[in-house]
């Protein structure tokens, strides 16, 4: 320790000697002695930092030298404020950025479900050739795969969010129930907060007892601890409450009541009638493949399964999170990724503009014996430091971040209540902290570690040459290209919006309302009923026309299987398509076109020939180029329904309508049936009304309202504008722009800030030069035009490898896009042209300053 203080003082004193020397020869070369000495005391302020190198250079462990490296650090980035400032903020920005997006991913994506080995939890679902998506199970399906797999643990099924009706002290309301068989709640692990479960014997009671939601137990009742044993009024009679389920976000989490999945009803017994959600808890050591081989083949068993059908497993969580959430949330990730990138490119571009600054404290250094690998592991220090300060800013920004994306995010995804700044999501942001200080810093140090510093020494410590030309390229460059990625991003998706918004989706919304009407299971005056009200409603004043139907225009509906009497079947390639049981007045209270042939008509019942509409689509696919009125079809329906008597009947195509397209979706095929013909009524039991207006929709709606309850009293009746509804479904679109082009703003901003920052430093270190060429002559308009066209290289270089980059990226929201091509030109020329835009405007300013450079003062400062 004594000869090391000793070392440290006789290198002060040496350094000190040189120091004076050096003032003196500028004495005596004729300089100001006053100059002299400001300098020199200016020179000898730098000997605490000399101290810290020469007591590095002697250290004495690496713990005593990492906090030596920490101490010197802080006191470094204190003494350049200014420098310090803009780089935290810049990677505050990064950082919490992505630590608000991971605190999303690692609450929806990665948290483990609510389940006791939630990773042995799986979906089962069916698929057959020439349908789209996957289907269901039937419920002969469940009962032959829960008596003959040797998979699994356990299997059940469940059918979710179908409708009852519930008088709640009076007022009747709408509940959302989902049935469940048996093991559902055994395999998740689910114990009731009150009561109990589910006797075996009540899975054979239509209807006799129902379990309630914590939820809805707290919001509609109270929290009544006496609820358990007493009966609501549910379809106009008492059902009695044996439990009280705790909270289950992870299954059916918007469920009110759970009701017993019965297997006796004769839809049940229907196995094409794939309908039931199947989870099943795979046996330790088998794997997913293994388990669809063997249920594909116990399906197969049965003659009536088709032979393309093949039964196929996914995750539980993955289905809980949906296949376009998860999408949506590898985008964001990618997107908060680039703009950490830029982030530290902009840092890297600070850190290589010190380091010209700090060549002669490093020349200082390598003149008393440092080492490259002990200088590189103090500016790695210095670096690491100046990220994990940059990581506490920005994981203080990511809390309110994130505040805001739960807000957007309101009922738009799942699982929102498992986000939250956590341990997992800390660790995250220090590692990408980290991360950042290799990224930003590793190249600004052995940029400045490998020059001669050598010659750097010498009488006033002239500092050394600027940045050179390729470094500075580069980084533009970088800027632009990472940007540019995500400002195309972003304008595909607004490009897709705008296309969205402005689709004809085959009908007209706007002055059409609409209202779900649940009527009692097996309701014998149903009929009736929608007879006399769609007859009273058209002679309302302000109400056009009225229809019913169970599906709603330009939302998904219900699916069907069809085969044709013109060609045999296919049992490997069974055609299916959206199917809906409307009234007459359907298309003229939607303002959907007829095109060929006609509508239905109050003598389609049961008593006359069944007939069908089909839509374009259907017709283009099946018959192209022919005449598809006259041809028959059967159709079949999916869904919880009797199964109609006998064998499904031929329905001649009497009109072929105009195509009704679902919200972001392309045209697909689509039947109309007349809701008078379907002898099983099951329809009737939930059906929409649809109230065209002549101009004030809210009257329409009262009138309506008032005329439903006139005939049928403890309706829920509610009535939305349709274009209130198309507007929901376009939320997730508009969440989705919203966010990718906040990041594509953010990056716009760091880039400009990157770009000006580097040419701003540029334009400082060629002073002399532009001095000269102005005291020579030049104009400043030409000095200003020289440097912007210098930046027209890399900032065009910069466009086309982002444009390469965002068709490299394609895939991440090609599933986003509707009617929008990856290679759209008008998107790809104004992103472009914004890019460049904001590129020339950040060089701009420092352009101009330094076309008002005083030549003689320049000369001068030389």
């Amino acid at each position: 320790m004594m000869f090391r203080r000793k070392r440290e003082k006789e290198l002060e004193e040496e350094l000190a000697s040189h120091l004076r020397m050096a003032a003196q020869e500028r004495i005596e070369r004729g300089e100001d002695p006053q100059g002299a000495a400001d300098s020199s005391r200016k020179e000898l302020g730098n000997l605490g930092l000399i101290r810290d190198a020469t007591s590095q250079m002697w250290g004495w462990g690496w713990a005593e030298r990492l906090l030596q490296d920490v101490r010197f650090g802080l006191r470094t980035l204190r003494k350049d404020r200014g420098f310090t400032v803009v780089a935290v903020l810049t990677l505050a920005l990064g950082i919490g950025a992505n630590t608000a997006i991971f605190s999303a991913v690692h609450g929806i994506l990665l948290q483990p479900l609510s389940f006791p080995d939630p990773g042995r939890l799986y979906g089962v679902w069916s698929a057959e050739k020439q349908q789209e998506g996957r289907r269901g199970i039937s419920g002969p399906d469940l009962a032959d795969f829960h008596e003959q797999s040797r998979s699994f643990d356990q299997f059940g099924a469940a059918l979710g969010y179908f409708t009852w009706k519930w008088m709640a002290e009076g007022e009747p309301r709408i509940v959302r129930v989902t049935a469940i068989s048996p093991e559902i709640f055994p395999m998740l692990g689910a114990r009731p907060l009150q009561g109990r479960l589910f006797t075996p014997e009540e899975y054979h009671i239509d209807g006799g007892q129902i379990i309630l939601s914590y939820d809805f137990w707290k919001r509609e009742l109270g929290g009544d601890p006496t609820i358990v044993g007493r009966s609501l009024t549910i379809q106009d009679g008492p059902i009695k409450v044996v439990g009280v389920m705790p909270r289950l976000p992870d299954f059916y989490p918007r469920t009110d009541i759970w009701a017993t999945l019965i297997p006796d009803f004769e839809f049940m017994k229907w196995r094409s009638n794939r309908f039931l959600q199947g989870f099943g808890r795979l046996r330790s050591g088998v794997a997913p493949s293994q388990a669809e081989q063997e249920l594909t083949a116990i399906a197969h068993r049965a003659p009536e399964t088709p032979a393309g059908l093949a039964i196929t497993l996914s995750a539980m969580q993955s289905d809980v999170v949906g296949r376009n959430n998860s999408r949506l949330l590898a985008m964001l990730i990618g997107a908060v990724g680039l703009v950490l990138l830029i982030a530290c490119v902009n840092v890297a571009t600070l850190l290589l503009a010190r380091g010209e600054a700090r060549k002669q404290e490093i020349a200082v250094r390598v003149a008393l014996g440092a080492g490259r690998l002990r200088l590189l592991q103090q500016l790695c220090t210095e670096n690491l430091t100046l990220a994990l300060l940059g990581g506490l800013a920005g994981a203080a920004l990511g809390f309110y971040l994130l505040r805001l994306l739960l807000l957007v995010w309101a009922g738009q995804l799942p699982r929102t209540e498992n986000v939250a700044m956590n341990f997992p999501v800390l660790a995250f942001t220090a590692a990408i902290a980290v991360l950042a200080s290799l990224i930003f810093g590793l190249t600004p140090s052995l940029a400045l570690i490998r020059t001669h510093f050598q010659n750097a020494i010498g009488i006033g410590f002239r500092a050394a040459s600027s940045l050179n030309r390729v470094k500075r390229n580069l980084l533009i460059i970088a800027e632009v290209a990472l940007s540019l990625v995500l400002v195309i991003a972003s304008g595909l998706l607004l490009r897709s919006l705008w296309k969205v918004a402005r689709a004809d989706l085959g009908f007209v919304p706007d002055h059409l309302v609409a209202a779900y009407l649940r009527l009692n299971n097996e309701d014998p005056t149903a009929p009736a009923f929608y007879q006399q009200l769609l007859a009273e409603l058209p002679q309302l004043p302000g109400v056009r026309s009225a229809a019913v139907g169970d599906c709603t225009p330009g939302m998904k509906s219900a699916l069907a299987s069809l085969s044709f009497s013109d060609r045999a079947p296919d049992p490997q390639n069974v055609p299916s398509a959206a199917g809906c049981w409307i009234s007459p007045d359907y298309f003229r209270t939607t303002e959907t076109a007829i095109l060929v042939g006609r509508s239905f008509t109050a003598a389609d019942n049961l008593d006359t020939h069944p007939v069908v509409i089909i839509n374009q689509a259907l017709a283009r696919r099946y018959w192209p180029g022919q005449d598809a009125l006259g041809k028959v079809i059967t159709v079949s329906y999916f869904g919880p329904g009797r199964r109609p008597t006998g064998a499904a009947t031929g329905r001649e195509v009497v009109g072929i309508a105009a195509d009704v397209r679902r919200v972001g979706e392309m045209d697909e095929p689509q039947v109309y049936l007349p809701f008078t013909q379907d002898e099983t009524k099951h329809v009737l039991w939930g059906m929409n009304l649809f109230v065209r207006s002549k101009g004030d929709d809210a009257a329409a709606a009262a009138s309506a309202r008032a005329t439903v309850h006139a005939l049928k009293n403890g309706i829920p009746v509610t009535f939305r504008g349709m274009e209130d509804v198309l507007g929901q479904s376009l939320a997730p679109r508009r969440m989705t722009v919203f966010l990718l082009g906040g990041f594509a703003a953010m990056a716009l901003l760091l880039s400009a800030i990157g770009i000006h920052g580097v040419v701003a430093y540029s334009v400082s270190r060629r002073t002399r030069e532009i001095g000269v060429r102005i005291a020579l002559g030049a104009a400043r308009e030409s000095v200003t035009r020289m440097i912007l066209f210098e930046m027209l290289k890399p900032i065009l270089a910069g466009l086309l490898m982002g444009a390469a980059g965002a068709l490299a990226c394609s895939r991440l929201i090609s599933g986003m896009l509707y009617g929008t091509r990856m290679t759209e030109p008008l998107v790809l020329a104004s992103c472009g042209v914004l890019m460049l835009a904001v590129g020339f405007a950040a060089a701009w300013l420092p352009a101009r300053s330094a076309a008002s450079i005083d030549p003689i003062q320049a000369l001068r400062a030389e």
